[in-house]
């Protein structure tokens, strides 16, 4: 797990425990699961673009969070064994000669694209 991995995990779950509270009086359930079993509005807990997947209040290690990224439109210049070479499309549009500033994302488990076109974005080098 990462520094920032480490860091998300650990300030999201002592948000959960804090947030959390006003759905569980008393704390008579342990998981997020039961308390929204038990209180529907507690799916609608703020989590700053977070999805609580999994927790429980006395278990940390079941703690488990998804986080959604928004970005704008992106151009997938290559791919380099399990890394993407991503390029801010706007640049292709606005100055296709000039070169191009791009960025490595690596494939991983969980990693997901929401949405795509298939355009061909022609350069002259």
């Amino acid at each position: 797990m990462s520094e920032f991995e480490k860091l998300v995990f650990n300030d999201s779950y002592e948000e959960f425990l804090i947030q959390i509270q006003a759905y569980n009086p008393g704390s008579k359930f342990k998981t997020i699961q039961e308390v929204t079993a038990a209180n529907p509005k507690a799916n609608s807990l703020p989590t700053n673009k977070f999805e609580i997947v999994e927790s429980d209040i006395i278990n940390k290690s079941s703690h488990k969070i998804a986080i959604t990224y928004i970005t704008g439109a992106l151009a997938l210049v290559e791919i380099i064994g399990e890394y993407m070479l991503l390029a801010v499309i706007d640049q292709f549009k606005n100055e296709p000669d000039k070169l191009k500033e791009t960025f490595l994302l690596k494939m991983q488990y969980g990693l997901s694209i929401t949405s795509y076109s298939e355009q061909r974005i022609t350069t002259v080098y």
